[in-house]
């Protein structure tokens, strides 16, 4: 059986997919939040708002960090993935130029979600009650930071 290697149109897709899944989860968070929690929620949220938000800040450089994580993770996650097949033999099915797409699709996968914690991370924080401004910047940092990913492949 002829398995198809992932194409670059699945790949971004998967891509924008990760990008969007951080504001996405801040969308779904302020709604459950606004219909759920009780009004005194918002003063509780007031109240620790300076305490939240300096963390909020910190999730930024944090992000950047994990970028940086995410590119050795996928360097590093695609090359044992083409070693094991070379060693192993496993899927020969697969042509040299599949196996290294379905490897860079795997990789990419687990190292995008690097980028991504800090982001959830701030997320969570806003609904505590941390200001939008340092959430939204760690969320576009995020989104940078998996599309550099994309990028990354292309080279």
């Amino acid at each position: 059986m002829k398995v198809a290697a992932p194409s670059r149109a699945r790949l971004y897709g998967v891509l924008a997919l990760i990008c969007l899944s951080t504001p996405v989860a801040l969308g779904v968070e302020t709604v459950l939040r606004r219909l759920m929690m009780p009004p005194e929620f918002d003063a509780v949220r007031a109240w620790l708002s300076p305490t939240l938000t300096p963390w909020a800040w910190a999730t930024v450089p944090v992000t950047v960090a994990a970028t940086g994580l995410g590119w050795w993770l996928f360097r590093t996650l695609t090359r044992r993935a083409l070693s094991r097949r070379t060693l192993n033999k496993r899927r020969p099915e697969l042509s040299e130029h599949e196996a290294r797409a379905k490897a860079q699709l795997d990789a990419i996968i687990l190292a995008s979600s690097a980028p991504q914690v800090p982001a959830v991370a701030a997320t969570m924080l806003f609904m505590m009650g941390a200001a939008l401004t340092p959430v939204l910047v760690a969320m576009g940092t995020a989104m940078l930071g998996v599309l550099s990913l994309g990028l990354w492949i292309q080279r």
